[in-house]
């Protein structure tokens, strides 16, 4: 894209170039042609020379037009490709923070069974021990009563 701006300008800069370079030759071509008197030619050389300028200015509007358009369009491109860029990236955080968040969940969620799961054991195995405890206080006064 840059590279044809830069033909672009280039071309234009060539065009206006060589507008006022052959409005020049053609002065002086005519200054040497011209039958007329030193006073008409100067009189004919100066209108020649305020329509170069004229001309001139009106190519700088131009080419400065040109550039200001460019330069326009360069900025609201960029603009647009940058709020599309936060536009996507925000996207991206907010589907990569629910998926965190779900997982984080799914993870609590798995952690808390599985602490369930090792109460209902433990609470299993003091049951089993205070049966046993009490089956051998129980044997041991049965003892000491027998004896």
């Amino acid at each position: 894209m840059e590279n044809k701006r830069e033909r672009n300008n280039n071309n234009l800069s060539r065009t206006i170039f060589a507008v006022l370079a052959g409005t020049s030759m053609g002065i002086v071509a005519g200054m040497l042609l011209a039958p007329n008197s030193g006073e008409e030619s100067r009189k004919k050389a100066m209108n020649q020379a305020k329509d170069l300028k004229a001309l001139a200015n009106e190519k700088i509007k131009e080419v400065s037009t040109k550039v200001k358009e460019a330069y326009d369009q360069t900025v609201y491109q960029a603009s647009t490709k940058a709020k599309e860029a936060s536009t996507k990236a925000k996207e991206a955080y907010d589907e990569a923070l629910y998926h965190t968040t779900a997982k984080a969940k799914n993870t609590v969620t798995n952690v808390k069974e599985k602490l369930e799961d090792a109460e209902d054991v433990l609470n299993q195995q003091l049951e089993k021990e205070r049966t046993v405890n009490t089956e051998k206080s129980i044997n041991k006064r049965l003892k000491s009563t027998t004896t």
